[in-house]
């Protein structure tokens, strides 16, 4: 090798630390990453909670609502058989 390639071309050693300097980089994303995931999967199952539970309470009230016309419409017609 001539000298003005060793003045050009990092040695060895500096692309070592380069790559390790990379890894460790790489790492602390993929870290971060891990945590972010996490932070999305208990909020996602804390919102499909919630959702459960709002549905159950509507689903109750729906069949409240339907108990309470299927009995508006028993006294409908008693008192429509009541009137002959």
């Amino acid at each position: 090798m001539t000298e003005e390639s060793n003045m050009t071309e990092p040695s060895i050693e500096a692309l070592a630390r380069q790559v390790t300097a990379l890894e460790e980089r790489m790492n602390t994303k993929q870290a971060e990453y891990k945590t972010d995931i996490a932070t999305l999967a208990g909020k996602t199952e804390a919102a499909m909670e919630r959702l459960r539970t709002d549905m159950a309470i509507r689903d109750k009230q729906l069949l409240l609502a339907i108990f309470g016309m299927l009995a508006l419409a028993v006294a409908f017609l008693g008192f429509m058989i009541g009137l002959d």
